[in-house]
């Protein structure tokens, strides 16, 4: 696993790997090294995710105070228009800001999946790694 990878290519490395393994792998070093690898990365790829996350909440704060400004302003207007008619026209008006906040956590919600999934991935690594320890030592293994 090459230091230069993103995390996620890091991840998406590892988890193809462990797929092409059969069900029957005994190397309990290279899982070790390959569950190490990517424990590390989906460390640095769960930075990334609440990196995401706090854009997500910034573009949704700003879209709700531009909304907030430009609502007040219209009410403040000599001819100051209906409440509702305000509502439409200070949506309209952030209507970029609400598809950047779209955006932002499309792409949270993506990666907070991808996240999960790479855990799970982790996770099972870690079964088979113990229960080949503990064939290794020859212990049986209560299901």
């Amino acid at each position: 696993m090459s230091d230069q990878l993103t995390p996620l290519q890091t991840i998406e490395r590892v988890v193809a790997w462990y797929a092409k393994q059969p069900r029957d792998y005994q190397n309990i070093n290279r899982l070790q090294y390959a569950a190490k690898t990517l424990s590390c990365a989906l460390f640095d790829f769960a930075s990334e995710v609440g990196g995401l996350y706090k854009q997500r909440n910034r573009t949704e704060f700003q879209r709700k105070a531009e909304f907030g400004r430009i609502y007040r302003e219209l009410m403040a207007a000599e001819q100051r228009p209906s409440v509702s008619a305000a509502e439409k026209e200070a949506e309209s008006l952030v209507s970029t800001l609400r598809d950047e906040e779209q955006q932002a956590d499309a792409e949270y919600m993506a990666a907070k999946m991808l996240l999960e999934t790479a855990k799970g991935v982790h996770d099972q690594m870690r079964q088979q790694i113990g229960l080949l320890r503990s064939e290794k030592e020859g212990t049986k293994v209560q299901y």
